[in-house]
């Protein structure tokens, strides 16, 4: 009884998988990625021509806040 439950749950999770992520699940994912991958990408720009940056973490935070939060209304205020 209990190796036809595991059996039936393991089935139903490998279909799942099985079938491609829709566009709209693509899109919200890609979307909450972005911000993070310009602050990264910015943050070594930076880092690069000041290695002082790099060595704050107090900085950092706000810095990786600050994007986060300004590129996603950059893009929306692109759209319009």
């Amino acid at each position: 009884m209990y190796w036809a439950i595991c059996r039936r749950r393991l089935e139903s999770s490998i279909s799942v998988f099985d079938r491609p992520p829709s566009l709209d699940y693509l899109r919200r994912h890609v979307g909450t990625l972005v911000p993070y991958v310009v602050a990264a990408t910015l943050y070594v720009a930076i880092g690069v021509l000041e290695p002082r940056f790099l060595l704050s973490w107090a900085e950092g935070i706000v810095f990786l806040m600050l994007v986060v939060s300004a590129v996603p209304a950059v893009f929306r205020r692109i759209r319009r």
